[in-house]
């Protein structure tokens, strides 16, 4: 009987130290205590642990910290939807590269080190808290024993700037004329998002057994509604729903289109999720199959897996090496020429194809430019200029970068997200010539341009053919169509064929309707609008109303996310005002209420600035009893 060889006590020692290593990162740390991503995170930390250590195991060339630290970024972007931004995974990196330099040679000193911090903080709950701006954020952790945690992370890298448990000073968000949020982060970085009706959806907010928190990653209630979408979720995963589909019903403002949003969610930002209302299908420019066509195609992601060896550096030397031209004996030409690389590791000289020579030329590229060259296809590419050239001029138009990390040559796996509906596009547009009819004939062409089955057969094949080879993977996505009321007859039973095919992603129904007309047809009455052959399909999930107490916990995760303070009795009027009206009316009421209290000088919201709002700005029903008790039901 064959018995599988034990590892080496120094992979042993290294497997112990990265687990411990992890163990005390403090945004890993958060990530799967507060299940970013989905279910399963602590699985996914023991996995990443292996994928390091495979990493130093597998690669005849011992990686370097700048190679595990894009490591970890990637894997924390789509394995735990996080985006670290505070430096600490290159702490993380280079402490992981000096255990595996120690572990070789038998020395266990940090391996220790990190498993006694490990231990030191096993079983405490961070408590993780909304920060504001204005002063040093710090961790809070339920232990009061406060002495122990500084200790701990003082040999730790520095805590990231994510908390503030006690405020004292809360500054506005800054929002410019278009209605953007400027969200400033750490550093000098600053971007300007939009805040979304939805942003503070997180997930469906499921324990790992698949029961819904009270409230859990953004969501209030629903809970019946949020477990029965976990298991749609499971089986999306286990790719066995295809053929398939599943409607959302309820009334107007009871989170349909959130739930959509939670699933896409609990995919994975890698899983490809295509919105789209049911008008959206009624077009001057293609027909309304070829519209949900379109859509079904963007909704199948392929995913190109390729490693490539590539030589990256500053430019040290270009030197061209000239020969007689073999085709006439006049004149010389390029044989090869002479280039070479620097980075922080070293120096390396390379011998290159006069082909290549030609595509540096046309980069316009010269000593002190940092460029990246493949092996594999000699694409060369020109990233910046090297920071060590940097001027003290105010304004440039060149672009500095730092000094690349790691060897000059280096292997790079390199992962490619496409749809269908790309590939589609991309054939569907040949590019024309130069002359004059082609650049008039492109002008007037129609934005918009119809794929033919054919060229779609086409491509399945070519893509069919990348997935033999295990080049590709195919990647089902999600197509959610709100109002689906809206389609005709022809579109549903356009849509009964696309969910028969054989490549068909899953398709999400929402609508508020009850028995209703199904448009396009002049006696055929069917509940929710939809037909009675393709609601056989569907696996409904019924929404309900929302509660006073839960509408004012809605309202009061909204006014955090907008970063908006609210007086005393704020929360209970703006709760019966949803319950009175509508949760989404309440929800309205908040920015205008903020811009007035801005105005009186105040930094919070009174409960008088919600009732002069309510005065200015009237709900849905408060205006139809208006039109009712008009004369003759009309204001004209």
């Amino acid at each position: 009987m064959d018995v599988a060889a034990a590892p080496p006590p120094s992979s042993v020692l290294f497997a112990r130290g990265v687990i411990a290593r992890l163990a005390i990162w403090y945004i890993l740390r958060i990530a799967v205590q507060e299940g970013w991503g989905g279910t399963g995170a602590a699985e996914k930390r023991t996995w990443l642990a292996s994928v390091i250590v495979d990493t130093f195991e597998e690669q005849s060339q011992t990686p370097d910290d700048q190679y595990i630290e894009e490591l970890l970024l990637q894997i924390m972007a789509d394995e735990f939807e996080t985006i670290v931004e505070d430096g600490s995974a290159e702490s993380v990196a280079q402490d992981i590269v000096c255990m595996w330099e120690e572990t070789r040679i038998g020395k266990a000193d940090s391996v220790i080190k990190f498993e006694q911090l490990a231990q030191n903080i096993k079983g405490k709950k961070a408590d993780v808290q909304f920060a504001s701006q204005g002063q040093e954020d710090e961790w809070e952790d339920d232990d009061d024993d406060s002495d122990d945690d500084e200790e701990e992370r003082g040999e730790e890298e520095e805590a990231p700037q994510l908390l503030h448990p006690q405020p004292q000073k809360k500054n506005e968000p800054e929002v410019d004329e278009d209605g953007f949020t400027l969200v400033k982060g750490k550093g000098k970085n600053t971007r300007s998002s939009r805040v979304a009706p939805h942003s503070h959806i997180k997930g469906l907010g499921l324990t790992s057994d698949g029961i819904a928190n009270v409230d859990g990653a953004g969501f209030i209630g629903q809970t019946n509604a949020r477990e029965a979408c976990g298991v749609i979720v499971d089986l999306i995963k286990s790719r066995k729903f295809s053929g398939r589909a599943l409607l959302l019903v309820g009334a107007p403002g009871t989170g349909k289109t959130a739930l959509a949003l939670a699933v896409s969610h609990e995919l994975g930002s890698k899983v490809p999720f295509c919105p789209m209302v049911g008008s959206e299908v009624y077009s001057t420019e293609v027909k309304k199959t070829e519209v949900l066509a379109e859509a079904f195609r963007r909704a199948i992601g392929l995913r190109i897996k390729e490693t490539k060896e590539v030589y990256e550096g500053e430019v040290t030397e270009m030197t061209p090496t000239e020969s007689e031209n073999p085709l006439s004996g006049y004149g010389k030409t390029v044989s090869h020429v002479i280039i070479g690389l620097k980075t922080v590791r070293g120096t390396k000289q390379l011998r290159l194809d006069p082909s290549i020579y030609e595509a540096i030329l046309k980069e316009k590229i010269v000593v002190g430019d940092v460029v990246y060259i493949e092996q594999q296809t000699g694409a060369v590419k020109r990233v910046g200029r090297s920071d060590a050239y940097a001027s003290s001029y105010d304004l440039e138009s060149e672009t500095y970068v730092p000094l690349p990390k790691g060897e000059v040559h280096k292997r790079k796996e390199l992962v490619q997200d496409v749809t269908l509906g790309d590939l589609d596009s991309a054939n569907a547009r040949p590019q024309g010539g130069q002359d004059i009819m082609s650049v008039m004939g492109s002008l007037v062409k129609s934005g918009r341009t119809e794929v033919t089955d054919k060229l779609r057969r086409e491509v399945n094949k070519i893509v069919k053919g990348y997935v033999d080879q295990g080049v590709a993977e195919v990647v089902p996505g999600v197509v959610f169509i709100d109002e689906v009321h809206m389609l005709d007859i022809e579109c549903f039973t356009y849509l009964n064929a696309l969910l028969e095919s054989p490549m068909a992603p899953t398709v999400i129904f929402a609508t508020n309707r009850g028995n209703s007309l199904v448009r396009g047809t002049t006696d055929i009455v069917s509940p929710h609008g939809i037909p009675v052959d393709l609601l056989d399909r569907c696996m409904i999930v019924k929404t309900e109303g929302y509660t006073r107490e839960q509408v004012g916990k809605v309202v009061n995760l909204r006014a955090i996310v907008e970063g908006l303070k609210l007086g005393p009795g704020v929360l209970e009027k703006l709760a019966a005002e949803g319950e009175r009206t509508s949760l989404r009316y309440a929800l309205q009421l908040l920015t205008p209420a903020s811009i007035s209290a801005t105005l009186k000088g105040r930094s919070q919201i009174e409960v008088e600035d919600i009732g002069e709002m309510g005065e200015l700005f009237l709900d849905a029903k408060t205006s139809a009893r208006l039109i009712e008790n008009a004369e003759g039901g009309k204001f004209l």
